[in-house]
């Protein structure tokens, strides 16, 4: 056995080819996303760590966010280049927000820590992740709401 197969030879699989390096996206994607829904430890108060150093601006958590927590797997959303089909589009939330009488940001936060609260029309309840408010910090979702629910650009 080759001393650098060692290390290597627990996390990834030997490609056919001999390229021990040679990545797996699928299982990069589902590492991610599992990685994201775990839950967070919680300070004696209760409260869940910060998630960002001071001086990161929120636009750039949310995107961090949505990224690292799978959002664009099951999303369509132009500003972060996704087009998954999975669940409803996140471009145009403000039909859906009205239909369920709140405002976008508040239609976003809620769908974020309570996705069956409103079900949109056409999707299964269920299939959105159901711990994302124990996953994801305060920030974290603060941030997710501002980059996802915020004013929407002019098309």
């Amino acid at each position: 056995m080759d001393p650098a197969d060692g290390a290597e030879a627990g996390r990834r699989a030997r490609h056919p080819d001999g390229d021990r390096h040679h990545p797996d996206p699928d299982r990069d994607v589902l590492a991610d996303l599992h990685r994201a829904l775990r839950p967070r430890p919680r300070d004696d108060a209760g409260a869940r760590p910060r998630a960002r150093a001071r001086g990161v601006p929120e636009a750039q958590l949310g995107a961090k966010t949505f990224a690292s927590a799978g959002c664009g797997s099951c999303h369509e959303f132009q500003k972060a280049g996704t087009d998954a089909q999975v669940g409803p589009s996140l471009d145009d939330l403000t039909a859906a927000a009205q239909k369920a009488g709140e405002s976008v940001p508040d239609y976003v936060r809620e769908s974020i820590e309570d996705p069956n609260a409103v079900v949109t029309e056409g999707y299964q309840p269920g299939v959105m992740p159901q711990n994302f408010k124990d996953s994801l910090s305060s920030e974290e979702i603060d941030a997710l709401v501002a980059y996802v629910g915020g004013e929407e650009e002019s098309k």
